[in-house]
């Protein structure tokens, strides 16, 4: 888990906005010296969320299930996610938001946008899968292609017809076993014509 800086839990009750850039405490955060932490939990203490991190954080985004996407405003990768440094290493801003307050992601997990919108970094819009389950909820053609129920040429992606390469992608057993069949007779008749060929020449 990344390090945060521990600060007493103010749980006053009201409802404060986070004015400054449009994030709210709707979802049970509250403010702490003008900073926005997240809630007790029951321990007395809250981690602090660093006011730089905020600075780049627009909580005034689009929509989803009734809630704003907050909008990462710093830099981003070539796949739209937000990235922030923490102690000269480069983490995933909605990752950093995450386990700051929810705690370490476990190992081969990872979160999802519930929202689609990768620059999101709203915690409620985030929800901890596997990598693969990650995949497929997405809209490339990985998770398009796992999405099918038959091959190519139509046999159903069955658990007996179905081989998972090391890489993770699907393969058709019975797509494949015609393919070594057909190698095979081509081998085959390449033989024959080539004994034809000798006899021929003799």
């Amino acid at each position: 888990q990344l390090a945060a800086e521990m600060v007493p839990c103010l749980d006053d009750g009201e409802n404060v906005g986070w004015a400054a850039n449009g994030l709210h405490t709707a979802f049970g955060y509250r403010p702490f010296q003008d900073t926005p932490h997240a809630p007790c939990r029951g321990t007395g203490t809250v981690p602090l969320i660093p006011g730089e991190f905020l600075a780049k954080v627009n909580g005034y985004g689009p929509l989803w299930n009734g809630t704003p996407c907050w909008l990462w405003l710093g830099e981003k990768n070539g796949g739209g996610y937000g990235y922030w440094r923490v102690l000269g290493k480069r983490v995933g801003a909605h990752r950093y938001l995450y386990e700051l307050l929810h705690g370490s992601i476990p190992d081969g997990f990872e979160p999802d946008h519930l929202c689609r919108n990768h620059a999101c970094v709203n915690p409620i819009h985030l929800e901890v899968v596997t990598r693969r389950m990650n995949i497929l909820r997405g809209v490339g053609v990985t998770a398009i292609n796992a999405r099918k129920e038959v091959c190519r040429t139509g046999h159903k992606f069955t658990d007996a017809n179905t081989y998972i390469a090391p890489n993770g992608t699907r393969h058709c057993r019975t797509c494949h076993r015609q393919a070594e069949r057909k190698y095979e007779l081509r081998k085959q008749n390449s033989t024959v014509a080539q004994a034809k060929g000798l006899e021929v020449l003799r």
